[in-house]
């Protein structure tokens, strides 16, 4: 049984999916996109992965220099 080697690779890309949607606007359009060609199902699991992506790409960061710093 497997125990989540994946998870850590899954947390990079979360972090990078975030901060590539802020900051490039091709991929920004494709997931615009995405958004646009996909059903119901399709967009409850794109805001799915953009709340996962919100929570690795800000909150984790956040929480770390929390950790490092004030305690």
């Amino acid at each position: 049984m497997s125990k989540g080697g994946g998870d850590g690779l899954e947390v990079i890309g979360y972090f990078i999916f975030f901060w590539a949607f802020i900051f490039s606007s091709k991929f920004r359009q494709s997931q615009i996109q995405e958004w646009n060609e996909s059903g119901v199902i399709g967009k409850f699991f794109i805001i799915i992965e953009a709340c996962s992506s919100v929570l690795c790409g800000v909150c984790l960061p956040v929480y770390i220099i929390y950790l490092s710093f004030i305690e």
